[in-house]
């Protein structure tokens, strides 16, 4: 009861602001942190195969770690605003001289609705639509599997920016991405690594258990950046 009324009185006291009505256009950039735990369970079911089959202990995918940047254009006199958004993807595990990593990347144009906001905080609400790729590793002391996929995808979110002045900002958002990349083709294999899988010739689909290994950038993300606005 008390948080609730706690953000009534800030939505309030932000409602008397003579400032909240302003809605200047205008240009930002800036970049960020992305913390999240995609949940990897095709792979976490060959490194359970792998574990039980060969005695060793490979740990599951925890969590990625996600670099981006941005480059926001604010409309003049209204609450939209156009993102756009690259983004760096990295997730691993390993043990027992074996590691499986992916990488990859996506793209994502975002827009972005200003309902409320300040000269001093901005609180956002956000949408996007996009692409995403990953780029698959998996090595032992046999050898080397590299495999890729990429897939279409969807965000949505809110978060807010706060200005300590007028042209730096710092944002903090909270979004759910589903993305989630249903095939996996193999790029490369050197040696014989052995993780129990199914295909893994070059140019096959990677399956395990005669089944497509999947991999995903979908989850819940919590994001921390900086931001020039000018």
């Amino acid at each position: 009861m008390k948080i609730i009324l706690s953000l009534l009185t800030l939505c309030i006291s932000l409602l008397m602001s003579p400032s909240i009505f302003a809605r200047s256009g205008g240009h930002s950039f800036g970049g960020g942190l992305i913390v999240s735990s995609p949940p990897q369970d095709n792979l976490d079911s060959v490194i359970e195969s792998v574990n039980s089959s060969q005695s060793v202990a490979v740990g599951k995918f925890g969590g990625a770690y996600e670099f981006f940047g941005h480059y926001t254009y604010r409309f003049s006199s209204s609450i939209f605003a156009l993102q756009f958004r690259p983004s760096y993807f990295t997730q691993s595990t390993d043990g027992n001289g074996r590691e499986i990593s992916l990488k990859g990347f996506s793209f994502y144009p975002i827009l972005r609705l200003y309902p409320l906001e300040n000269n001093f905080i901005k609180f956002f609400l956000q949408a996007g639509l996009g692409y995403g790729q990953l780029n698959g590793e998996m090595s032992d002391g046999g050898g080397k599997v590299e495999f890729s996929g990429g897939s279409f995808g969807a965000l949505g979110g809110l978060g807010a920016e706060f200005c300590f002045t007028k042209n730096h900002c710092m944002v903090v958002e909270g979004n759910l991405r589903y993305n989630p990349i249903v095939r996996n083709v193999v790029d490369s294999k050197t040696g014989s690594p052995d993780f129990d899988l199914s295909q893994d010739g070059k140019g096959q689909e990677l399956e395990f258990a005669n089944g497509d290994v999947q991999t995903t950038l979908s989850g819940i993300q919590g994001a921390i950046s900086y931001a020039f606005d000018f």
